[in-house]
Formats: C-alpha cells, sequence, structure tokens
C-alpha cells in the first residue's frame, strides 16, 4: 500500500526493541523485567495497535461512522476478527536477540482475545490501559512479556494492512517464503498448496493449522485460468453430447445385463437405473472429451505459477 505511514512507525518500535536486548538478555528468566522504557514503548506499540485497527475497520466496510463512539477494540478487531479469524493468527519470536526456550514466549496468538475489552481482553492490552490511566502503580505491568505482545499484535495488523502477495514461481509448498515479511522479530507461518482444486473458487484443502497461518499458497489466477477454460469446454461438451437417446441406450444396456430388478415394473426402481445410466453416459463422455484435451490439459499444468496470499478466510 502506497502511502503508508504505519509500517515505518512499527519498524521503528522494532529498532528501539532490539536496542533493549543490548541492554537485557531477554529469556525465559527475564520475561517479566519492566521498565520505564519498556513502559514507553508498550503506550507506544498499542496506540499504534489502536489507530490501526481503526483504519483496517473503516477500509474494509466497518460498519459503525468514525466518531467517538467507535472503540478499537468491541468494534474494530470484533469485526476484523469475524472477517479474518485474527484470533487464531501466531506468529513466532525468531530473532537472535531473543533467548525463549518455553512455547508460550516465542509462538504467540497476540489477537486471541484483543477484541474483547477490560479483564476479558488479552493482558498486554490490560497492562497497557492500566499504565496509560496509572503508571506508577501499574509500573509493573510494563514488562518484556507484555511489549513482546503488543509488538505481535501491531505487526499481524500491520500485515492485513500491507495486504501485499509474493510471487513464488513453482514453489506450492512456500519454502521460499519469506516468513518475516520484513519483521526483524517476528515470522509468520505459510499454509502450502496441497493441490490445484478446479471445480469450486472456495474449494481449498486445508491443514489442521490453516486458521493459524497469515499467508497462504494458492495458484495464480492468471496462470490457471487456461486450466478452467479447457474444463469448461470439456463440461460443455458433455453437455451437448448427453443426449437422450445416449442415455436410453445405456439404460437398456444396465437392464439387459442386471439381474438385481427386483421388480422391472416399479417405476421408483426403473427411475433409480435411468439416474444411474445418465450418470454413467456422462462419466464416459467427459473421460473421451478429457482424453481429446490431456495434452493441452498437462501444457496448462506445467505453466501453473504460485503465489503467497494473506489469509482472510477467503476459503
Amino acid at each position: 500500500m502506497s502511502n503508508n505511514l504505519y509500517w515505518s512507525v512499527y519498524q521503528n518500535l522494532e529498532k528501539e526493541l532490539i536496542e533493549l536486548t543490548n541492554h537485557i538478555h531477554v529469556d525465559d528468566k527475564q520475561i517479566n523485567v519492566y521498565s520505564m522504557k519498556i513502559s514507553e514503548l508498550l503506550i507506544r506499540a498499542s496506540i499504534e495497535f489502536e489507530s490501526l485497527a481503526k483504519e483496517l475497520y473503516i477500509n474494509n466496510g466497518g460498519p459503525k461512522a468514525d466518531d467517538n463512539n467507535l472503540f478499537f477494540d468491541t468494534d474494530c478487531m470484533n469485526y476484523l476478527n469475524s472477517l479474518w479469524k485474527l484470533e487464531s493468527k501466531k506468529v513466532q519470536v525468531v530473532s537472535n536477540n531473543f533467548y525463549f526456550n518455553n512455547d508460550e514466549n516465542k509462538l504467540l496468538s497476540p489477537l486471541k482475545k484483543a477484541h474483547k475489552r477490560g479483564s476479558s481482553s488479552e493482558k498486554w492490552l490490560q497492562a497497557y490501559q492500566a499504565i496509560k490511566h496509572n503508571r506508577r502503580t501499574s509500573l509493573e505491568r510494563a514488562n518484556i512479556k507484555h511489549l513482546i505482545s503488543s509488538m505481535a499484535g501491531l505487526y499481524i495488523l500491520n500485515l492485513y494492512y500491507k495486504a501485499e502477495f509474493f510471487e513464488l514461481g513453482k514453489d506450492c509448498d512456500g519454502l521460499n517464503f519469506q516468513t518475516n515479511c520484513g519483521s526483524s522479530i517476528f515470522s509468520v507461518f505459510i499454509h502450502p498448496s496441497k493441490g490445484i482444486q478446479l471445480r469450486s473458487d472456495s474449494d481449498y484443502p486445508k491443514n489442521n493449522n490453516f486458521d493459524e497461518c497469515i499467508y497462504l499458497v494458492v495458484p495464480s489466477t492468471e496462470t490457471i485460468a487456461p486450466i478452467k477454460n479447457i474444463l469448461s469446454e470439456i463440461e460443455k461438451n458433455v453437455k451437448e453430447e448427453l443426449t437422450i437417446d445416449k442415455i436410453c441406450t445405456k439404460f437398456s444396456d444396465i437392464i439387459g445385463e442386471s439381474i438385481s430388478v427386483r421388480d422391472p415394473e416399479n417405476p421408483v426402481e426403473l427411475n433409480e437405473l435411468l439416474v444411474k445410466a445418465a450418470e454413467l453416459q456422462r462419466k464416459e463422455l467427459f473421460e473421451k472429451n478429457l482424453n481429446d484435451q490431456i495434452d493441452s490439459l498437462r501444457n496448462a499444468y506445467e505453466e501453473v505459477q504460485f503465489q503467497g496470499v494473506l489469509n482472510k478466510n477467503q476459503f
């Protein structure tokens, strides 16, 4: 997105957090270290988060007006969560400046409860609100754990705001995808393509961690179009060739070969056989037309290219 003011601010916050690790050895034992500097960074990151949540809400059709009654959590994040399942998205802390062994510190779901308010919200958002209103009595909540979580949440929103896609060529597994997406601290999960689905645009084979992935590998629309065109032509030919005469001929073959017809005069049973005849005839015609186009299809499949796109719950 052009004129993106949010990403440069986020990158500056990352630099300051990394600079902080030059003075604090950040590991699992130090995760609750707090300071005035950490409180400053936490407040700045959270303010950016509020602003970006509202921006995304407005840009993506949020129904409420942009006024003082629009809340970043119960309105904006709740709406965005309904669109993209942000509560399930996960990121990893991958920077060498952090020495975490515990998964709870290096594998984060910072938006799991970001659409709620008060004691039901994320711990880092609760800390932000407490520090903002009374820093003196709430300073202990300005710790590294909450700061990293706030940065992770801001990172995710920035990715959805940038809405970038990446050309991956033949890399259907996303092995060459840069999972940090420009971050010096975090990386995302990417869902590999598990085959080219052609029957429906919404048909996408999913792994168990699909909702956790921020990026998906999908065939590009342009390179998959020739395959869809060939299959559409095959379907059209089958429809034109599937005549009543051919179905009746197949029906006669079934009646002649079948020894399981209990009552030849039963209209229900005869109807079932007629449906079966139509299905068999259609299958034969499809296979015939497919065989005629097999070389064209093979060539089209070889030209398919893949992209990394945001997981916006589009499948």
